[in-house]
């Protein structure tokens, strides 16, 4: 694995562990220099990657969701099972019809919040972001279709009735 040390607010590598401890050895850099490799959450002291002469070096510590992230999570989760309630309410729920165009709009804000939300969660969880990408997209696919439905069907029952009234006054 190749580590990167930053020292002086300049940032040196890859290197080898061979070609770090070498350098450590010569003095160029200590052991309370920072680095970071592939498995580290962020920048830790070289003493962290890098086993002192005569001793073995820690194994990598993996942090996969730090106590923040884990608080994230828990948030866009609250965030998401609300919006899902209320995409259900306005989506499925009985509204008058004064309020359809009103109630697609809704739908369509709530389910946009819920692609954005969704995807936050999934970076955050670190698995499959483009996969739950994808599926809350799907239904976003799904409203503008039954949204150009519904114009269609306005359009067509609005051109009935006028042809209609026109028929019936000759």
């Amino acid at each position: 694995m190749k580590i990167y040390v930053e020292k002086n607010n300049e940032v040196t590598g890859p290197y080898t562990e061979l070609e770090v401890t070498s350098r450590i050895e010569s003095g160029e850099y200590t052991l309370n220099d920072l680095a970071w490799r592939d498995g580290y959450a962020g920048k830790v002291p070289l003493s962290k990657i890098i086993a002192p002469p005569g001793r073995f070096a820690p194994p990598p510590k993996l942090a996969i969701n730090p106590p923040t992230d884990l608080m994230q999570i828990a948030s866009k989760k609250k965030v998401l099972t609300w919006l899902t309630v209320s995409w259900l309410v306005f989506g499925f729920g009985p509204i008058p019809s004064s309020l359809y165009t009103l109630d697609v709009f809704v739908v369509l804000i709530v389910h946009v919040a819920m692609v954005i939300v969704s995807w936050q969660l999934a970076r955050l969880l670190q698995k499959n972001v483009g996969l739950w990408i994808g599926l809350t997209v799907v239904p976003l696919v799904n409203v503008f279709a039954v949204a150009l439905l519904m114009r269609k069907a306005t359009l067509t029952l609005k051109t009935n009735a006028g042809s209609a009234a026109l028929a019936g006054a000759r």
